[in-house]
């Protein structure tokens, strides 16, 4: 039963596509954004072989089957993964195995074991996450509400942010890189807030608590955390209803050496002998230190035109023939407006009159 569980998996290419998809992977057909590095374009595949369906990135070099996937997933070795099957056939109609948050620490090697949830803002819990050491390096793994337990593997799509309840009563949130950062601002009292799944993940989060609120991106300093933060910027501004102001502070300005992030700003207060207030002041200044971020993109952008508008940095430019701009809706805000005619018909003449129109009027404007 094992070998046929085994063989059936890797030629079900949904079963595939639904991992690779749990992973981050963003599907054009048959090919992909690679969610094991960070892939601008579609640079990975699936395909059909003689062993059933697989996948490979042409510039990672990431390949294998459903179950590399599968123990990418869970953050545990294929081994690890296909021993459970072992255990448990996986077919559809089989229960999972039902852990409490103690068995789900327990379940998983490693030393240093924490358990972080995720939860809606009434405060069930939708998702947990799982750290733990182990020789290889620090390593995650997902878990779900299942059968009054959890069981292994991410729910579906979107997740939720970590911290929501207090989203959810907050009017300015921080949003940094891993629950351990958000917890170490939120022990001073700063409504801090992450998606699971790493830093590559941004996009399987639903970022819509954080619509109207005054927004502080707090970075890792390194390359994968500015192309994290650079995502989730683009997702906020990209909500129906974007954050009222999105600010970014610059780890550099606090002294942060490469791949440090907040929680390493607040130990080194906590080291150099700061107390609580003392820390609690020193990271309110690094917040209100923020540079602002412009919004672009969908909502964002149009929001920014609004405000532009309401400031009188932005207006129609009216055309000298007031019924012309009535009728054709020209020269609006972030158009182009094409004169046409035949040869002959005195489309010079009628640009020269009106540019002379707007400088009589006190417009700026320049022929070319």
């Amino acid at each position: 039963m094992y070998e046929v569980v085994k063989v059936e998996k890797k030629r079900d290419r949904n079963a595939l596509v639904a991992e690779l998809d749990k992973a981050g992977a963003v599907f054009r057909g048959n090919a992909f954004r690679c969610c094991f590095h960070d892939d601008k374009h579609p640079s990975a595949a699936i395909f059909e072989s003689d062993a059933g369906w697989r996948f490979k990135c042409h510039a990672c070099g990431a390949q294998g089957d459903v179950w590399d996937v599968i123990a990418h997933n869970q953050g545990r070795t294929p081994g690890e993964v296909l021993r459970g099957v072992e255990n448990n056939s996986g077919r559809p109609g089989d229960k999972p195995q039902i852990y409490d948050l103690d068995g789900l620490l327990a379940a998983i090697p490693g030393h240093g074991k924490k358990h972080y949830l995720y939860t809606d803002a009434a405060g069930t819990v939708k998702m947990v996450v799982v750290r733990a050491q182990t020789p290889d390096g620090k390593t995650f793994r997902q878990a779900r509400p299942c059968g009054g337990g959890y069981a292994w593997g991410a729910p579906a799509k979107p997740w939720p942010l970590y911290n929501a309840p207090r989203i959810a009563a907050a009017d300015a949130v921080v949003v940094v890189e891993g629950e351990k950062c958000a917890d170490s601002l939120g022990y001073f009292g700063f409504c801090a807030t992450t998606s699971p799944g790493g830093a590559k993940n941004a996009q399987a989060a639903d970022w819509s608590p954080l619509s109207g609120k005054e927004v502080v991106l707090w970075p890792d300093n390194d390359e994968p955390g500015g192309r994290y933060m650079a995502d989730v910027r683009r997702l906020l501004a990209d909500l129906p209803r974007p954050p009222a102001s999105i600010r970014t502070i610059d780890p550099a300005r606090l002294m942060l050496a490469d791949k440090q992030d907040c929680a390493d700003y607040v130990r080194r207060l906590w080291d150099d002998g700061k107390t609580d207030d003392e820390i609690r002041a020193s990271v309110r200044a690094a917040i209100d230190d923020a540079e602002p971020v412009t919004m672009t993109g969908g909502a964002g952008q149009l929001a920014g035109e609004i405000e532009s508008i309401i400031a009188g940095k932005t207006a129609t430019v009216p055309l000298r023939w007031r019924l012309t701009s009535a009728l054709t809706n020209a020269l609006k805000p972030g158009t182009v407006t094409m004169l046409c005619g035949n040869p002959g018909a005195s489309k010079s003449f009628m640009l020269l009159e009106q540019f002379a129109s707007w400088h009589d009027a006190g417009y700026q404007a320049a022929i070319f």
